[in-house]
């Protein structure tokens, strides 16, 4: 709720989307959500605005205090965290800005480190 909101001050006219991840939904939801074609990994906020030579912004969220990342900036061994991890390195590997946020905090200055580099596509 914390990033809608500063989304829509700061940056009330980009274009971007949250997922629904994190949120407890039925088994026959689920089954259906998979059948349309969600994916377990994909990432929970993605802004599709060009900037800094990326075609857009993909960003995980992780509660603040985990970091998803080995001090050596591997990902930790949990299944999920591999796959996200997998997942986010896919959409870099495609021109997208795609990375791991620990809290609203460092997912805020990923997106304004994002906006400060720059428009390059076309609006």
């Amino acid at each position: 709720m914390l990033f809608k909101q500063y989304m829509n001050a700061v940056y009330p006219k980009m274009m971007w989307n949250a997922d629904m991840g994190g949120v407890r939904i039925s088994i026959g939801y689920a089954a259906k959500c998979k059948k349309l074609g969600n994916k377990r990994s994909w990432p929970d906020i993605f802004i599709a605005e060009p900037m800094g030579g990326y075609h857009g912004l993909f960003i995980e969220l992780k509660k603040a205090d985990y970091n998803p990342l080995k001090k050596d900036g591997s990902p930790r061994t949990e299944k999920h965290i591999l796959e996200q991890s997998k997942m986010l390195q896919s959409l870099a590997d495609r021109g997208y800005k795609a990375l791991f946020a620990s809290g609203f905090d460092a997912a805020r200055k990923i997106v304004d480190a994002y906006f400060a580099s720059g428009r390059t596509g076309s609006s």
